[in-house]
């Protein structure tokens, strides 16, 4: 049975199969667990079936039904056992169902807005932001029942010319002849809930000020930059209002479906300004109702999910596009491996990438954040390291292509820390792993453990500094053999490369699959060259005219090649560790395009 299992390629979807059997009958599942229980299926079937008899599903925790089982309808009870990551989750989604978006004439209008909100129910917070110089506030109701009570004393105009659909945003009018809400007095606990005027992104002058106040500490300057840059509590709201405005406006047709932010919004990386990437998950109950009589009619799918997937979402892109308010510009990118739909959302200011059944991607994220909750070092480097990446030209700007991606720096950073001992692999948290933390995706498994406060304890991070660990970083991949050697999170050292990819690294989740299968032979070696250059400059931060991290950034070419330890200890002077011979057939085989891109590389000036 074992060699059968593992010889399938539907593995996971043969699990859950032979689960819903077991399940449907108590005193066979008591039985015939006897026979499996020597097998390789046996815990993931065995985890599912005692997580679903102790437990009780309700309406409010949509989130944690998909997340906290394989497929989306298991919900631990005690929430000390439930992750990190689905905490997080849960609270920033009942957050978006008791908040409203109202578009006003300037941040004046706080106290008005306030006093007309108040007389439907007691309001948590309020933030002001801005799109386009129009002027918005963020209003968190305390209750659920008072955001329904405002809706519905809300209003259509020109009924003619508009198509009258009903959401969470709205415009603020004034109305002649009528009082304006009477103001009322605020506690300084309102006050202290009401933010206003909006913090903006950082201008490149203000983070420059803010560095150079600092530049013999280069621990602090990445202090700096990590709060300065981080994606901040308004940015969070409106992303999960957004996804909440999508699942809402779907209820009615899929009552069960779920749109889930993933990617750098959530995953504790997620910069102020960056992209929104969503998941739709159009049933999230798809657990069968064995006692019951009455059957849902329906209608059958395509020939393949592939096909129903991509029909799906351009059916859905035309109602987004036709009725669905503030979203704008809609593109379907459908032929793509992961087919998405781009948008821009105009009252929130956000550009959305939309796709469906992805919960690999959402995984993936939750592995991600937890990495970052488990070691106060991880955010601030891998913010310091992506700003370098971007100021230097290693990350590409727009749609991937042949350069190395935000996504892949993280995972080079994450690798590293793995070597310094500061982060387990992901085999050593599969090995820690509870039945509660067991999760299937479409393609693979994804289970690792997910509670941060059970995390081995790493016994190196307490001897380090973010300065230390950012030199450090740059020497590590200065050294690194990336000719022969693959990078493989999963397992927490390097491998040998299955094939001639110019940058491989595996798949945290999916260990066969090369994230960095498209980055260009040319773009290694610049990245080589860029990590030796900065290893060089940062250890010359003792000299009188070092700015710190702003040389870094800047791309500043030292006076003199520094000479390292390696972790062996063994001598390295970082010039030697490039053949100039490779270097000079590299620039003998630059295009125009590739020459083009190092002129401008060359004259590069600090940007953020």
């Amino acid at each position: 049975m074992a060699l059968l299992m593992r010889a399938t390629a539907k593995k996971y979807q043969i699990i859950t199969n032979i689960y819903l059997k077991l399940t449907s009958n108590e005193h066979n599942y008591v039985y015939l667990s006897t026979v499996f229980k020597q097998s390789s299926i046996y815990l993931s079937c065995h985890g599912m079936h005692t997580r679903n008899s102790h437990t009780k599903i309700t309406d409010d925790n949509q989130t944690s039904k998909l997340l906290n089982t394989t497929f989306g309808n298991i919900k631990a009870e005690n929430q000390s056992l439930a992750s990190t990551f689905d905490n997080f989750l849960n609270n920033r989604r009942k957050e978006a169902t008791k908040t409203i978006i109202v578009e006003v004439q300037s941040s004046d209008s706080c106290n008005d807005l306030y006093s007309y909100c108040s007389s439907y129910g007691p309001i948590h917070l309020m933030h002001h932001y801005t799109v386009d110089k129009n002027h918005f506030f963020l209003v968190e109701f305390k209750n659920i029942e008072s955001r329904k009570a405002l809706m519905t004393a809300a209003t259509h105009i020109h009924h003619q010319d508009i198509i009258p659909v009903q959401s969470q945003m709205f415009s603020f009018r004034n109305i002649a002849g009528q009082k304006k809400t009477k103001k009322i007095q605020l506690s300084s606990s309102d006050l202290a809930n009401i933010h206003v005027p909006t913090i903006n992104k950082p201008t490149v002058e203000k983070m420059s000020s803010a560095l150079m106040n600092h530049t013999n500490d280069i621990t602090k300057q990445m202090e700096i930059l990590y709060d300065m840059w981080k994606l901040d509590d308004i940015g969070t709201r409106l992303r999960f209002f957004t996804a909440h405005q999508m699942e809402n406006s779907f209820t009615s047709l899929f009552p069960n479906n779920i749109v889930l932010p993933f990617g750098s919004s959530v995953n504790g990386f997620g910069k102020k300004g960056c992209d929104l990437d969503l998941v739709m998950n159009l049933d999230n109950n798809i657990m069968e109702k064995q006692g019951s009589r009455l059957v849902f009619r329906t209608k059958s799918i395509v020939s393949d999910q592939r096909s129903q997937t991509k029909k799906t979402m351009e059916l859905l892109s035309f109602i987004m596009q036709t009725f669905i308010p503030g979203i704008s510009n809609v593109i379907r990118i459908l032929k793509a491996r992961v087919p998405i739909i781009k948008y821009d959302h105009l009252l929130t200011g956000l550009e959305c990438d939309f796709s469906m059944t992805n919960m690999t991607a959402v995984y993936m994220s939750e592995l991600l954040y937890i990495y970052g909750e488990s070691c106060e070092f991880v955010r601030p480097l891998v913010f310091t390291i992506r700003q370098w990446a971007s100021s230097v030209n290693i990350t590409g700007v727009g749609t991937p292509g042949t350069t190395i991606s935000n996504f892949q720096i993280t995972l080079l950073v994450l690798f590293y820390l793995q070597q310094k001992k500061i982060l387990p692999s992901i085999n050593v948290l599969k090995s820690l792993s509870r039945p509660e933390d067991v999760r299937i995706s479409e393609t693979c498994d994804c289970t690792f453990l997910r509670n941060v406060s059970l995390f081995p304890i790493m016994k190196n991070k307490n001897n380090e500094t973010l300065e230390s660990l950012l030199t450090d970083f740059f020497v590590y991949y200065s050294t690194f053999d990336f000719s022969t050697k693959a990078i493989s999170l999963r397992d927490g050292i390097s491998l040998y490369k299955p094939n001639t990819d110019n940058l491989y690294i595996c798949n945290p989740l999916e260990k066969a699959l090369n994230v960095s299968k498209n980055v260009h032979a040319t773009e290694v070696v610049r990245f080589i060259e860029a990590v030796r250059n900065a290893a060089e400059l940062i250890n010359e931060g003792n000299e009188k005219d070092s700015r710190g991290l702003l040389d870094i950034f800047a791309e500043k070419q030292p006076r003199k090649k520094i000479t390292f330890f390696n972790k062996s200890f063994k001598r390295v002077n970082v010039a030697d560790l490039f053949d100039d011979k490779i270097n000079d057939e590299h620039k003998n085989n630059m295009t125009n395009e590739d020459i083009k891109k190092e002129r401008i590389r060359k004259s590069f000036t600090l940007k953020f």
